[in-house]
């Protein structure tokens, strides 16, 4: 069991995939994210199909059909109770996407934001969320784990996010860079961020 280590070096960063990260900032934005994901099509349909491939969301998107149709006798008791605690979150839109709500920061009395998810138990899934932890991280000019995860999760919820942006952080070589070079002596400017780097090292 489990899925072979696949390096992130493995996946290719492509341009198309970058221009496709807008401002998660906006929420109306959301549907644009799309088309982070890679294959030919429909990108709604793209997602839906990873989704369904997942065994634990498709149990989740038979669930919440089966509930909307009034039709969950062919479940037992158990795993209705079961069934139930693990898709309070969860919610299957009209064409069949799984997504999740959100509460940023984990506060309850929040907004919740609709998020789609992202499967990590297939290949393929754990493919395009490296892609997109990379993709996010790669477009806001190499943000540091904290942020780059905040913005992710304003989108896609991706179990195992922390492991999957300390990873793509640690294998970075801009970040890497700025962790250890200082240009300036004295505490004033102490260790530059990424963006900065790039612009010294034009200017030099």
């Amino acid at each position: 069991g489990g899925l072979p280590p696949t390096g992130l070096d493995d996946v290719e960063p492509e341009s198309l995939l970058l221009q496709a990260v807008l401002d998660a900032d906006d929420g109306d934005q959301n549907e644009d994210y799309l088309s982070i994901l890679v294959g030919n099509g429909n990108p709604r349909m793209r997602l839906r199909s990873l989704q369904r491939d997942s065994p634990t969301l498709r149990a989740y998107c038979e669930w919440l059909e089966a509930v909307t149709a009034d039709d969950i006798e062919r479940y037992s008791a158990k795993d209705r109770v079961l069934l139930k605690e693990a898709t309070q979150n969860y919610r299957l839109l009209s064409d069949g996407i799984l997504c999740r709500l959100h509460y940023p920061y984990g506060d309850p009395l929040r907004e919740p934001l609709e998020v789609y998810v992202i499967p990590v138990d297939t290949e393929d899934g754990h493919k395009e969320a490296e892609r997109i932890v990379r993709a996010f991280h790669e477009r806001y000019s190499h943000l540091c784990p904290r942020y780059t995860k905040q913005r992710i999760t304003k989108v896609f919820s991706i179990k195992g996010l922390n492991k999957l942006v300390s990873r793509c952080c640690k294998v970075c070589p801009l970040c890497q860079r700025s962790a250890t070079k200082r240009f300036v002596r004295g505490d004033d400017f102490a260790r530059l961020d990424p963006a900065t780097l790039r612009v010294f090292a034009v200017a030099s």
